[in-house]
């Protein structure tokens, strides 16, 4: 399955993760199930993702994220999270968009770099186009 999906309870244990969220988490299922988030990533309580659940937990409101995840071996992955409340917590739904935000980065880059040469050249033209001018 493409998609992550995961059930956290309300004392924030993972109940249930697919093969997708442990490859997302570059983990084992067994590592995840039965833990609390905090115990699986030290310093989630920190986070937006975490915020939500909470959120979720509560109020019960579908909410959606794009975060930016630093993964343990310190790789940096994005992921689309849509938060729904259920009777056993909150289910997660997930997909890696590391590749396209990758992609988005890449493309800005090129765009960046492709405005400051048009900017070179404009700026060479016009000086020629004075010098021209200051010969006549």
């Amino acid at each position: 399955m493409f998609e992550g999906v995961q059930v956290i309870g309300y004392n924030f244990e993972y109940l249930y993760v697919n093969d997708a969220v442990a490859e997302h988490a570059k983990t084992s299922k067994d590592k995840l199930v039965g833990k609390k988030m905090q115990e699986a990533f030290p310093g989630i309580e920190q986070t937006e993702v975490y915020r939500l659940i909470g959120e979720c937990l509560n109020g019960g409101v579908v909410k959606e994220l794009i975060n930016e995840f630093v993964h343990n071996d310190g790789d940096t992955g994005y992921y689309q999270f849509r938060f729904s409340k259920i009777e056993e917590g909150v289910l997660i739904q997930s997909i890696d968009i590391t590749d396209i935000k990758r992609a988005e980065v890449l493309l800005q880059n090129h765009a960046q770099e492709l405005e400051e040469k048009v900017g070179e050249r404009v700026a060479e033209i016009n000086q020629k186009s004075l010098k021209n001018k200051n010969k006549n």
